[in-house]
Order: C-alpha cells, then sequence, then structure tokens
C-alpha cells in the first residue's frame, strides 16, 4: 500500500495477562489481572478488556473444543489472546492502520478508511508467544516462578511480571512484524571450513579451561557462527542479544582486551534451558560476542583470567573474522551450502564453505538479478536469509497468507504434506513466488515491470541455480 503522510500505522493499545481462577468472587474481579499496561488506564476498563476476552473464549468452546477461539476483530481494533499455561492467557490489544481522506468535493469533515488485511492474527499470536517464551528463558515459567522464585507471594509474583513484560514491551515492534517474525530464525554467518574449525577448537579450550562452562553461542556481527544449545532456546537467546545487549553497544567504550557486557559486576542473571538453569555471561571484543552459560557461578578471578588469555585470542580471531567476512562482504553474499546447512542433535553450527553469488546475467525479457529477491527458512535449523527490501510489505502479506493457505490445505494432521508452489501477480506489478519442500520454505520477489509467467520462472530457475544449487526443493 502506498504509505501517505496521515497514514496511522499498527501499534499496541493493550496488553495485559490474567488469570481465570483468581478473583472468582464478585467485587474481586481485579485480582485476576496479573500485568497491564498501560497502568494508568482505569479499573473498570481493564475489567472489560478481561472481560470481553474471557467472554469470546467461553462463547467460541460452545462451538469447537479442539480449537479455541485466539482473536477478535473490530473496525478499529484487533484483540489477540493465547492461554499460555493452564488458566493464564496473555493478550494484546492493537489499532488496525488507517488513513485520513478528505471527504469529496462539496462535502465538509474526513473519512477514516481501515485496512485490517494489513494485520496478521498469525503474527500477533507468534508475538503473545515469543514474549511468555522470553519470560521463561529467565523465569522458567509463570507458574513455576510463583511456586519456586515468589515462593507463593503473589505480591512478589506480580512485581516480578511487571519488572519483566514493562521493559520487554520496548522491544516489541508490531508495526514490522511479518512471516520473518512467525519463523523466528536465526542469521547465521558463512565460513570457511579452517575458520570454523578456529571457532570450535577457541570454545572447546575455553570449556576444557573452565569447567563451570557449560555451553557457548558465538556471534560475529551478530550473525551466528556456534551453539551448542537447541536452536529454540538459541533464537531466544539470539534475540536477548540483538534487542538488549547489542542494541546499545555503540555508547559502549571498546576496549581492545574485550569486555563483559553482562557479568563481572554484580551478580550473574539466570537462564533456564529446559528445566536445567544456567548463569548466563556476555563477552564482547572486535565483533565477536560469545555468550557463555555457567553451571555454577565463577570464582572471584574468573573475569580478569578470562580477559587476559582466552580473551586475547578470541580479539584476534575476531579481527581475522572482520577481515575476511565483513570488511569484505561485497564479496561473501550467501551460498547454497550455507542455506543447506542443518544442525545435528548435539550442537548447532554456522554453514561452512562459499558458493557461488547471484551475479548471473540476465536472459532477455526475465527479471534481471536486480529485481529479484528472496526469503528464506529452513525450520530444522532456523536458518534464515533475506534480500528483501523495505516497501515490499503487501507482497510479503501475501506470501504468508499462500502458506497459511497451504498448511491449511494439509489438514489438521498434516496428512497432506502442506508443500507445493503458488506464483501470484499483484496489482503492482509485482510477482510473489512461494515454494515449500519438507522444512524448507522460499519466497521470491521480483519487480521487474512487463515479465510474463514463462519468464517468472525462468527468473526463480537462474535464483535457484545461483543461490539454491545444493536444495532439494522438489
Amino acid at each position: 500500500m502506498e504509505v501517505k503522510g496521515n497514514y496511522s500505522p499498527v501499534q499496541v493499545v493493550n496488553f495485559f495477562l490474567f488469570n481465570t481462577t483468581w478473583g472468582p468472587k464478585e467485587g474481586e474481579e481485579e485480582k485476576k489481572i496479573v500485568y497491564f499496561w498501560p497502568q494508568d488506564l482505569s479499573v473498570e476498563a481493564k475489567l472489560k478488556k478481561v472481560g470481553l476476552v474471557e467472554g469470546v473464549v467461553n462463547f467460541a468452546c460452545r462451538f469447537s473444543n479442539s480449537s479455541p477461539a485466539h482473536s477478535l476483530h473490530t473496525l478499529k481494533e484487533r484483540l489477540v489472546f493465547q492461554e499460555v499455561e493452564k488458566d493464564y492467557w496473555v493478550c494484546v490489544v492493537v489499532s488496525v492502520p488507517n488513513t485520513r481522506k478528505q471527504q469529496s468535493k462539496g462535502e465538509s469533515g474526513e473519512v477514516i478508511e481501515f485496512y485490517p488485511e494489513e494485520v496478521s492474527d498469525e503474527v500477533l499470536l507468534s508475538m503473545l508467544s515469543r514474549a511468555y517464551q522470553m519470560f521463561c528463558l529467565f523465569n522458567s515459567g509463570l507458574g513455576a516462578a510463583l511456586a519456586g522464585r515468589c515462593a507463593g507471594n503473589i505480591k512478589v509474583f506480580l512485581e516480578l511480571v511487571q519488572h519483566f513484560f514493562s521493559r520487554y514491551l520496548g522491544t516489541l515492534r508490531v508495526d514490522k512484524g511479518d512471516m520473518t517474525y512467525i519463523w523466528g530464525g536465526i542469521q547465521y554467518l558463512a565460513i570457511d571450513m579452517i575458520d570454523f574449525l578456529r571457532v570450535q577448537s577457541v570454545i572447546n579450550r575455553i570449556k576444557s579451561d573452565h569447567q563451570t562452562i557449560s555451553k557457548c553461542l558465538f556471534l560475529h556481527s551478530g550473525q551466528l557462527v556456534w551453539s551448542d544449545v537447541e536452536p529454540n532456546l538459541t533464537k531466544l537467546l539470539v534475540q536477548y542479544l540483538s534487542t538488549t545487549i547489542l542494541a546499545s553497544l555503540n555508547s559502549l567504550p571498546r576496549k581492545p582486551t574485550g569486555s563483559f557486557l553482562v557479568g563481572e559486576e554484580g551478580k550473574l542473571p539466570t537462564v533456564f534451558l529446559c528445566d536445567t538453569s544456567y548463569h548466563l555471561a556476555v563477552y564482547h571484543v572486535v565483533n565477536t560476542t560469545l555468550v557463555l552459560l555457567l553451571t555454577s557461578p565463577p570464582p572471584q578471578n574468573f573475569f580478569t583470567r578470562f580477559k587476559a588469555s582466552p580473551g586475547q585470542e578470541l580479539g584476534n580471531l575476531s579481527a581475522d573474522l572482520t577481515h575476511t567476512y565483513i570488511s569484505k562482504g561485497s564479496s561473501t553474499t550467501c551460498s547454497s551450502s550455507t542455506l543447506a546447512t542443518s544442525s545435528s542433535s548435539s550442537n548447532l553450527s554456522s554453514a561452512v564453505g562459499t558458493g557461488p553469488a547471484m551475479t548471473s546475467s540476465s536472459g532477455s525479457g526475465s527479471a534481471s538479478p536486480d529485481n529479484v529477491m528472496f526469503l528464506y527458512f529452513n525450520a530444522s535449523n532456523l536458518a534464515v536469509k533475506s534480500t528483501v527490501s523495505q516497501g515490499h510489505s503487501k507482497a510479503i502479506m501475501l506470501a504468508q497468507d499462500f502458506l497459511q493457505d497451504l498448511k491449511t490445505a494439509a489438514g489438521p494432521d498434516g496428512l497432506l504434506g502442506g508443500e507445493g508452489e503458488i506464483v501470484s501477480r499483484l496489482s503492482s506489478d509485482e510477482w510473489v513466488v512461494l515454494q515449500v519442500a519438507g522444512a524448507r520454505t522460499i519466497v521470491v520477489l521480483l519487480t521487474e515491470k512487463n515479465i510474463n509467467l514463462m519468464d517468472v520462472a525462468e527468473s526463480v530457475n537462474r535464483l535457484k541455480k545461483t543461490s539454491f544449487d545444493n536444495i532439494c526443493m522438489l
């Protein structure tokens, strides 16, 4: 959609969490509320929102117990809710994008036109799930936090929830949500075999010299190179780093010996991975970020020793990686071997090797490489790659709808596969091609004007040969 000066994008109106079993008596309904934003809203207004969710859920249960209601659509707002734990509901209310237009000649006033198709229930549900998963990462879960960390004290529990979500909401960008948020993928840095072995060697030596270090994540320029944490938990740690720690990195002083962004000063935060707690420390040097998960609090001289020995080696390695892959980034485009990487059950590593870049010449009538963009996602290791620039949200939303249609056609048990190819042309002359095969999804956008279906097929085949040659998309 064309962006106008009076365009109002989607934004969060309310975010709240409640427990249906609290405050069962009349006059005690306020006790149901665990967290509500904005906090300055009246009690009556808060209870009205909570009651609306309960009413919709109870009404919908009369028709379907297997597929509970998850959203309520109105002209101006979209309410999406999800039961993340038994009796605990997380809800978000967002405004529907709109524009104000002047009335036609002879009439005064303005008319507001709303665009509900620009708000996706699936994206909002993914945001609710991610918010809850991030809470579990640091607090083990709502019920677990109340029973364990808060020792059953509801007042302490409410303060804990408010402390977390009031800060997490600052990182929630509903206006940027699309199918990549549903995927929750991880961006990998493709490096050569020798460099990858150097990274692995350094990590193994660090874990050998420091017995308290159980697991590590190695990121370079914000892209994952190595992780021995399960993929779904890795993406949460990477999101925490990118939205909280690395986002403020430019304002911090750079030290040649590196520094601990988390740790060294004060108590180490605790994270929960698969019901096991770890102490979290984050070390940064040059362009490399190393996440350390420790099984017990480190000794007092741990941080000084770390910066003196492995820290210096990490600095040299980071400088080499920066020179090879970041400074010369124009020659290190994503290759087919990168995208084909999969993770084993024991570790999640980056792709190794380089491949041909997207530089093949365009034939007559087909789209030139500059007018071909793609999104790629591999659900087996959550690898995601995007060359799509801003301004193509409508095409991405359409591809998201196509993907949902394939899942719906597969049936509730996925017995029909949910795979296939869909090609569509937009009114703006853009072409959208969606291909799904197994765990892999490719979305191709072509912006070349005046091309036909045969040209589209030729451009897609050329893209697959240059960037997806080692990926089976039958």
